[in-house]
């Protein structure tokens, strides 16, 4: 598989005095000419449940982002998922896969973060204004 690219996914870390973690999206493609078996599937192994629960936050921080797997922009099936953080899926060539990995949980309330940190989280783009607004009681208009 060939790496198309990989960023931080803007308000992915749960909300909280501390911010959690973003989580990171990683786009890969199989290449055309990858000898690969399309009647056998590429299995996945991480943090699985992370698929189902996103990562909790601690003493009213709120939680992180969920992860995903896609291909095509299509989320892969939940049927693919094992109990033991394993996933199963058969991309075939060209097919583009999509692997958004989870946000970490806030920690203490969200309320409670330190107004400028907010910004700087807008500014850098951790954080979109709306989020800042609805999440941190941001009221500011910032000039990035």
């Amino acid at each position: 598989m060939i790496c198309l690219g990989r960023r931080f996914i803007t308000d992915s870390g749960g909300p909280g005095k501390w911010r959690g973690g973003m989580g990171e999206e990683i786009i890969m493609t199989v290449a055309p000419e990858t000898d690969i078996d399309a009647t056998r599937p590429l299995l996945v192994s991480g943090a699985g449940g992370r698929l189902r629960h996103p990562p909790d936050g601690l003493f009213g921080g709120k939680p992180g982002s969920r992860a995903h797997i896609l291909i095509n922009d299509e989320p892969v099936s939940e049927q693919s998922w094992s109990g033991t953080g394993a996933v199963e899926f058969r991309p075939k060539v060209s097919d583009i896969v999509t692997f958004q990995f989870p946000g970490g949980g806030g920690l203490g309330d969200p309320l409670d973060r330190d107004k400028a940190l907010v910004k700087q989280d807008i500014i850098n783009g951790f954080v979109t204004l709306e989020a800042a607004k609805q999440e941190y009681d941001y009221v500011e208009d910032v000039d990035a």
